[in-house]
């Protein structure tokens, strides 16, 4: 590794971002985690659990 100059990347720490002990109101389960259909475009959702932003 010396000999072609390469050197090891250390890996950056887990940062923990979530706040569970908020007290903003929490959105309601309108689905009621049945996503089950007979035509499409009936129901929609999504996950935002992790976004990359500039500030990490």
């Amino acid at each position: 590794m010396k000999r072609q100059e390469l050197v090891t990347k250390a890996a950056r720490k887990f940062k923990v971002t979530t706040d569970s002990k908020h007290s903003l109101s929490i959105a309601p389960d309108l689905l009621k985690r049945d996503f089950s259909t007979t035509k499409p475009n009936q129901k929609w959702a999504g996950d935002i659990t992790y976004l990359h932003t500039t500030e990490g």
